[in-house]
């Protein structure tokens, strides 16, 4: 006897509740009403005794005729049913995990399995143990849904592991948290055909090979706090939301609030009818390879963006209250001191409309003022000229044979009596070296210039920074300004090209910690990992290339504050 692929199909879902072990009832997972999360389809009633309920049946005569029901709906089109795929949507992200249940080996199902009642649904998430029409375990089911108000058998909504209260739950939306950027790259994935889905080989199970090999997953949470990016609505701490620093100044466009093809993508970043689509292809203002919606420093001039992006009282200096709180009332990753709708997770700002203009949100989700200092320029944010680090407009140090020449400016409104110069040798414990006094007036961009002697050190590096003392005591300090002294490392990366690992060579010339990253052409970090550098050579191995699409890549070291970048192919 020979069973098609079909039929065989349809007799696994028909006698299982979750066929594929994912922890969402089959019921769910073809869009289905399962408001009390016992697997099976609400409001039931066969009035001709076909065994077919009668919100799905097609007539109310008999088994004939009655059609396919809900179906097998496949909405990432990859020829695997929901019912049977792991990763529904084709975002990387299993299913179990965007439904937040546990899945610690990797393998996209749930973890412990025990089934009492032999309905193929896990008991530890089954609505219904035991099958008694009871569903005491509701609350603890991975997946339920709405009501169904009309009758069709179908939810009307998704109340639940839905981030972004849309017409789908996270585990069927390829951008949960609306900020434009679909949650492939927000989680590290390769999606170098920019369709919104991985790039890898798609197993039996709807899963990414390349991911569901991996031992652990890994997702990328840039600000390390709360959820992972693609549940993050500002990914890097700033107080400017992902949506706002995803797309450049003149190429921003604020949100529709519509999604035509019911992909969750919003239609202002959707260029294609049907499920999937690139969305916003994230900005690298500073070409640092890391975008500005996860770069703490957009523009690379050593003054973070939560400072430069968030002048409230727009006197461009830094006297804004702009420390985090700690606290996030609605979970959306958007620190309450930003936060201005803690009912939604709507990302956006006032002042950012479409193409760069200040006619944004009206009702904006945060208080970011991205602000323009100088008129005609660009956002001080991301406009390199523009340094708001407290009143100290630039400090910089240039390095002779023997003497560092230290050159700053400031702006202030109070009169400066003196400024202390401090030097480290260690970038922690400073001490002063010298004084310098000011000019008995206030300060409009006015430089200052101080010679330190270093012919006797023999350490590496410096760290320099200059404290204003005003005349009534106060006082304010400028950014620290590393100088190097002499060569600190070497820094070698091989083989190159490579396939599954890499070995760096670096001498350092103290002990220290290294940062290593390694970043693909989109400017996604792929990987990250530390190490502990001894004094001396050291020789040491990054793995995991195996698992990255072949390209080219770029591996940056980050030592003491001091990047070492080079480019490497990875083959197969």
């Amino acid at each position: 006897m020979i069973i098609s692929i079909q039929t065989w199909t349809e007799f696994r879902i028909q006698y299982d509740k979750d066929s594929d072990n994912d922890g969402i009832p089959d019921v769910v997972e073809s869009y289905g009403v399962d408001a009390n999360g016992d697997g099976k389809i609400d409001n039931y009633t066969d009035t001709d005794g076909d065994g077919f309920s009668q919100n799905a049946d097609a007539n109310s005569t008999g088994a004939a005729g009655s059609g396919n029901g809900l179906g097998l709906p496949d909405l990432d089109g990859d020829g695997i049913p929901n019912a049977l795929d792991l990763d529904s949507d084709n975002d990387g992200i299993p299913d179990i995990i965007e439904s937040a249940g546990t899945d610690a080996n990797n393998d996209g199902k749930t973890d412990t399995y025990f089934d009492s009642d032999a309905d193929g649904y896990n008991d530890s998430i089954d609505g219904d143990v035991g099958n008694d029409g009871t569903a005491e375990n509701a609350a603890n089911t991975l997946l339920r849904t709405g009501a169904d108000s009309n009758s069709d058998g179908r939810a009307d909504s998704y109340p639940y592991k839905n981030f972004d209260s849309d017409t789908r739950a996270n585990a069927y939306d390829i951008d949960s948290d609306n900020d434009g950027i679909t949650d492939t790259r927000e989680a590290g994935f390769p999606d170098i055909d920019s369709n919104g889905f991985t790039d890898g080989v798609k197993g039996a199970d709807g899963w990414d090979n390349t991911i569901d090999a991996l031992v652990t997953l890994i997702l990328l949470n840039s600000d390390a706090s709360g959820n992972p990016n693609y549940l993050d609505i500002d990914a890097d701490d700033d107080g400017i939301p992902d949506n706002v620093e995803g797309l450049s100044t003149l190429g921003y466009v604020l949100p529709t609030g519509i999604d035509t093809d019911g992909d969750g993508l919003d239609n202002a970043y959707d260029a294609v009818v049907g499920f999937g689509a690139n969305g916003i292809t994230p900005n690298d203002q500073d070409g640092d390879l890391i975008p500005d919606y996860i770069d703490k420093d957009t523009d690379a001039d050593g003054a973070l963006d939560i400072y430069e992006g968030n002048d409230f009282n727009l006197n461009g200096l830094v006297d804004d209250l702009v420390t985090l709180t700690g606290v996030d009332t609605d979970g959306d990753g958007l620190d309450d001191r930003f936060d201005t709708n803690n009912s939604s997770i709507e990302g956006t700002s006032r002042y950012m409309g479409t193409m760069g203009t200040f006619l944004g949100d009206i009702t904006p989700g945060s208080s970011t003022m991205v602000q323009m200092t100088i008129p005609g320029t660009e956002r001080d944010w991301r406009y390199i000229p523009f340094i708001l680090n407290a009143e100290f407009i630039t400090l910089t140090g240039v390095r002779s044979v023997d003497h560092v020449n230290l050159h700053w400016t400031i702006t202030c409104t109070k009169v400066i009596n003196y400024f202390n110069i401090e030097r480290s040798l260690d970038g922690s414990h400073f001490e002063n070296i010298g004084t310098l006094m000011g000019t008995g007036t206030a300060c409009n961009a006015t430089p200052f210039n101080y010679s330190d002697d270093i012919s006797l050190l023999t350490v590496p590096a410096a760290y320099y920074r200059i404290t204003a003392i005003t005349v009534n005591g106060q006082s304010k300090r400028s950014q620290l300004l590393p100088v190097r002294l002499k060569q600190v490392s070497v820094f070698t990366v091989s083989p190159n090209p490579a396939n599954s690992q890499i070995t760096i060579g670096i001498t350092s010339s103290l002990k220290t910690m290294a940062d290593i990253f390694v970043i693909d052409e989109a400017g996604r970090m792929v990987i990250k990992q530390q190490q502990l550098l001894k004094e001396g050579y050291n020789s040491f191995n990054v793995q995991g290339l195996q698992r990255l699409q072949p390209g080219i890549y770029a591996v940056r070291m980050i030592v003491r504050g001091e990047a070492f970048n080079q480019k490497i192919i990875i083959q197969k």
